[in-house]
């Protein structure tokens, strides 16, 4: 009877500790990630005090081993994010892009515009449109900006696409 109402009590006060805790964290509420970090820090409090005598010390060595633990689990998930193939592709576009901008003298009135279109899309446009000149690229390169007056010309292109030798990305380029 006794041993209940200490396990209830000590219950009782985890779940204001664990919220006491989650509201100094960074995460909200609205996280989709809180409940699990709310859930990772239940057990841990779980394990620091589960015992049978409820004023004896918490032991270190099975405090750094579980905070070992949980260091290892996390380098696991970044070892598996940063190791991604479509992670690093997408890291490469973003530094491609960092270094443009950083490089780009913008006091020479330089603007850097960004278009998010596919391979593919790109490759339906042209495909759809036999003519280079009714394409939709075309149109906002040329049409929207250097045939009209007052247009602003565009100097570069740059996309970023993985091309072979085969006969569509032949006739991409």
């Amino acid at each position: 009877m006794m041993s209940e109402k200490l396990e209830q009590e000590v219950e009782t006060q985890n779940v204001s500790i664990i919220e006491g805790i989650m509201q100094k964290s960074k995460y909200s509420k609205n996280d989709e990630s809180y409940s699990i970090a709310k859930l990772g820090v239940a057990e841990f409090i779980t394990e620091i005090v589960k015992s049978d005598n409820a004023e004896s010390k918490i032991n270190r060595f099975t405090l750094d081993e579980m905070i070992a633990h949980i260091d290892d689990l996390i380098s696991q998930q970044m070892d598996e994010i940063l190791h991604n193939e479509q992670f690093q592709q997408l890291e490469s576009t973003w530094r491609g892009l960092h270094f443009l901008v950083e490089r780009t003298n913008f006091q020479e009135n330089i603007k850097i515009n960004i278009l998010d279109v596919t391979k593919q899309e790109a490759l339906e446009d042209f495909d759809s449109n036999p003519d280079i000149t009714t394409s939709t690229l075309y149109k906002y390169i040329y049409s929207a900006e250097y045939g009209q007056f007052g247009g602003e010309p565009i100097g570069a292109i740059i996309g970023d696409y993985a091309l072979n030798a085969s006969s569509p990305d032949m006739n991409f380029l």
